[in-house]
């Protein structure tokens, strides 16, 4: 789904593909925060099998959430460049041991 012109918010319920192995959506123009899972609604930190999450080059605002990372996701990728993201790297990042590649 890269190279598209998708718009607005990566739904949520993305979070509930839970056999998701690679979420690729750079070179879009999706925007606001990177959801995470509230109540019973799903979020990207659900997606702890997934080795790669490609969300480079959007509109993405906001800090990135504490909670999007933990030490059970498999997660090797993290590619957040050229995007509208701000504030701190969060301090759960370090708790991913697989991660090979970060590029913000």
């Amino acid at each position: 789904m890269q190279i598209n012109n998708f718009i607005g918010p990566i739904p949520a319920s993305v979070g509930n593909l839970s056999k998701l192995r690679w979420l690729d959506l750079a070179d879009n123009k999706l925007s606001g925060p990177l959801p995470i899972s509230r109540g019973s609604t799903a979020g990207l930190d659900m997606l702890v099998h997934t080795k790669h999450f490609h969300l480079g080059r959007n509109q993405f605002s906001g800090e990135i959430p504490d909670q999007l990372f933990s030490s059970n996701m498999t997660l090797k990728h993290l590619l957040l460049e050229q995007n509208q993201l701000t504030g701190k790297i969060p301090l759960s990042l370090g708790l991913v041991q697989t991660l090979e590649v970060v590029m913000f």
